[in-house]
């Protein structure tokens, strides 16, 4: 039907491992006739006078093919996420250093500005990010779940196995120290050494991620917590062994101070698992009525929804997995996204 440049300005390497880069490449390549995938400006100029659209990930990173775009009189769709607040202290779109953030911000507005449409991941990107900048035809395009998730057979199997005997968390994040601070780990580590005090449980939590330089001062606290035995590190899992530590868990735990939607948490809960997260930015519009949200990240009240957690009944546990199961059908799987994406095609391209 198009013929669209999809541009990526990553690695081949991320582009191929990042699921959010994936989804994407599946709804162009279901809608589309031919999809060419390009990684640099050279690649974008090799191609651009044959086809109908560019779909750029990263405001940021794309300025410049947006304004090749418009020269060529080819229309732009961008997406991707803008921190523009992180109120942990993590860089932000003010907060990126003088020469950076001065770089960054110019050619943010540029695409936001020229892109002949902006297309946000959450409702809370789009507010925030059109509050505070001048944005083209912005419009919501949720994230959702990769094509071809057997949610129903997942879901089907998290029922049988609810298990009250010891209590398996997770949480996905990079072993840094910043994603550690951004993702409320700390936070949430003191909250376990109440949880340990005061709840007559067993547990485990599980952190999952990339290597990174947070390893060695996270181990250390934990030990100086005394939480050692509750706690493993994984570090660089294959896909598989993450769906299996997914499988197995009964609760997803991520109460960020920022996140412009929240992918770890939504593939989290199409293993069937509620999630503890943060009020902030996107968090409690991912999770809706299905999931834990702190009001504040502390110890207090990350430790109030863990124990409501454990507190839940095998048949609480049962309808909150198919609260999950409806939510993610009726807002985020890859054929709403899809059928969302068409219409906005439609209006864009004739």
């Amino acid at each position: 039907m198009k013929k669209v440049i999809y541009f990526a300005p990553v690695s081949k390497k991320y582009f191929q491992k990042w699921e959010y880069y994936q989804v994407d490449l599946g709804m162009l390549q279901d809608i589309c006739s031919e999809v060419i995938v390009c990684h640099s400006i050279k690649d974008v100029l090799k191609n651009i006078v044959s086809v109908d659209l560019i779909y750029c990930w990263w405001w940021s990173r794309s300025a410049h093919v947006v304004l090749l775009a418009k020269l060529f009189n080819v229309k732009t769709h961008v997406t991707g996420a803008i921190h523009m607040y992180d109120i942990s202290g993590s860089l932000d779109y003010y907060n990126k250093g003088f020469f950076r953030g001065f770089f960054y911000r110019s050619f943010t507005k540029i695409s936001l500005k020229y892109a002949y449409r902006n297309l946000f991941i959450s409702n809370d990107q789009l507010k925030q990010i059109t509050s505070h900048l001048k944005v083209n035809r912005p419009t919501l395009l949720r994230s959702s779940l990769k094509k071809g998730v057997k949610f129903l057979e997942i879901i089907s199997k998290k029922k049988q196995e609810i298990n009250f005997e010891n209590y398996k968390f997770i949480t996905i994040c990079w072993h840094t120290l910043d994603q550690y601070k951004r993702k409320g780990v700390f936070e949430t580590l003191d909250a376990l050494v109440i949880f340990k005090k005061k709840s007559n449980v067993n547990f485990q939590w599980i952190i999952l991620g990339g290597s990174g330089d947070g390893i060695s001062p996270l181990e250390l606290k934990i030990n100086s917590l005394g939480l050692a035995k509750n706690i493993s590190l994984v570090i660089d899992a294959t896909e598989q062994e993450k769906n299996i530590l997914l499988m197995a868990s009964d609760l997803y735990i991520q109460p960020s101070w920022c996140e412009g939607f929240g992918n770890a948490t939504l593939e989290a809960m199409s293993y069937g698992l509620p999630a503890l997260v943060s009020r902030y930015t996107a968090q409690p519009e991912v999770v809706g009525p299905t999931g834990f949200v702190a009001n504040e990240i502390s110890s207090k009240y990350i430790f109030e929804k863990l124990e409501d957690f454990v507190n839940l009944d095998h048949s609480a546990r049962e309808k909150n997995i198919d609260s999950i199961e409806k939510r993610i059908n009726n807002k985020f799987s890859y054929e709403i996204r899809l059928e969302n994406y068409k219409g906005i095609l439609a209006l864009d391209i004739k």
